[in-house]
């Protein structure tokens, strides 16, 4: 799951509030729900939708970024249907505010992914994972995002029983998170997680 940040706005928060209850502060609240209490977040999110379609419009990357989060709040309580369709709303308000080579867009695209994996979309699922891989391939800057593409794509062959295809995501993760992050950090120990349990599985342990 990736829960992006909101630009500008959110760096901006310490401005002067007028309203009494803006988009800003009810998105700033469902960090006190976040991974707690899904209803409770969605609720705040769907106040804030409202309030950030006034002041910013409904094209704007940061009314993207509440329907993103609203996206993951609906994946996490089970329903998958509005949980795609909200995402998907969300990645054609980023693909043309911020296009298909920022990370923002990246990230949700990747949670769509998630869920359609999480609901068993297999192809579709491995479809997206493929295109964030590759739109990172295709330039110098990476993120942790690719390495989750990796570790989420090697995850879905795995589970299929495909087994070299899941050795090779995660030997990709693995060493990209050596090169980028060090063999200290959680990506890193992620991607050697999930290899070790692959060797296990197919007894090469």
């Amino acid at each position: 799951m990736v829960r992006t940040l909101l630009i500008a706005c959110i760096i901006l928060f310490s401005v002067t509030i007028t309203s009494a209850q803006t988009w800003l502060e009810y998105y700033d609240s469902t960090y006190l729900y976040w991974e707690k209490d899904w209803k409770k977040s969605s609720n705040l999110l769907l106040k804030a939708l409202p309030l950030a379609e006034q002041e910013l419009g409904n094209e704007h990357p940061n009314y993207a970024v509440l329907l993103n989060d609203l996206g993951i709040c609906y994946w996490k309580s089970g329903d998958f249907k509005l949980a795609i369709s909200t995402l998907e709303k969300s990645l054609r308000i980023k693909k043309v505010s911020l296009g298909d080579e920022d990370p923002d867009y990246k990230a949700s695209l990747l949670n769509l992914a998630n869920i359609l994996h999480d609901n068993n979309n297999h192809l579709k699922a491995e479809n997206l994972y493929l295109e964030v891989i590759t739109s990172y391939d295709s330039t110098s800057f990476k993120d942790a995002y690719y390495t989750a593409a990796l570790n989420s794509l090697g995850i879905l062959y795995e589970r299929q029983a495909q087994f070299d295809q899941a050795e090779k995501q995660y030997l990709r993760a693995l060493s990209f998170a050596s090169e980028s992050a060090g063999s200290d950090h959680p990506i890193y120990a992620k991607a050697l997680h999930n290899l070790a349990n692959l060797y296990k599985k197919t007894g090469e342990v």
